[in-house]
């Protein structure tokens, strides 16, 4: 399983009352016809991310798919012509994006339920293998979620531990936790 992440926040003029359900319908309505490998999308409000401008509030778009072909076919699907209105909507009222491919590297509970992000990247003496022992106490807890950047495609850090609590993570570098906000959609887990 693999995730699309798409960071973005929307021109100065336009505001969240607007943006929000703008964005809100665009996954609606990719939800009703999904493409081809899609499982399900989400999107989380998040502040201060370092590799957006730290001074907006954005939104960060999970777009969970079966595997990188699905990714194709999410690409071609978000533009379709059945999905063309709300896009080129969404599309207007974006001022920047920037986005990521992660793996999940471990196996939560399907619906887990994320209140906050922790970004890591592995500090640069540290084996991969010693790493994810490091990580496995958490990665292991029943709602948490791990995922690898793949490709070194976007921005971020390279590591991202979705959780439904605080957790204690210390490494030798810094670690980036973030709170999660959920847009969309409302009620639901992941």
């Amino acid at each position: 399983m693999i995730a699309y992440v798409f960071w973005h926040f929307g021109r100065t003029e336009i505001p969240m009352r607007e943006y929000e359900p703008v964005l809100a319908g665009f996954h609606d309505k990719l939800r009703q016809k999904k493409p081809d490998g899609f499982l399900q999308s989400k999107v989380y409000r998040v502040k201060n991310l370092p590799w957006m401008d730290p001074h907006r509030i954005i939104y960060e778009d999970w777009y969970i798919l079966e595997n990188f072909s699905a990714l194709d076919a999410l690409n071609v699907g978000a533009v379709s012509p059945r999905m063309k209105g709300p896009h080129d909507k969404i599309a207007s009222f974006s001022d920047r994006g920037a986005g990521g491919i992660f793996r999940l590297k471990n196996q939560p509970e399907p619906d887990y339920k994320a209140v906050i992000a922790y970004w890591l990247t592995k500090p640069p003496d540290m084996p991969y293998e010693k790493f994810y022992q490091k990580i496995e106490p958490f990665a292991e807890q029943p709602q948490v979620a791990f995922w690898t950047r793949q490709l070194v495609l976007g921005p971020s850090k390279e590591f991202c531990i979705h959780a439904p609590a605080t957790l204690d993570i210390s490494l030798k570098n810094e670690v980036l936790s973030r709170d999660l906000e959920q847009v969309w959609p409302q009620g639901s887990s992941f």
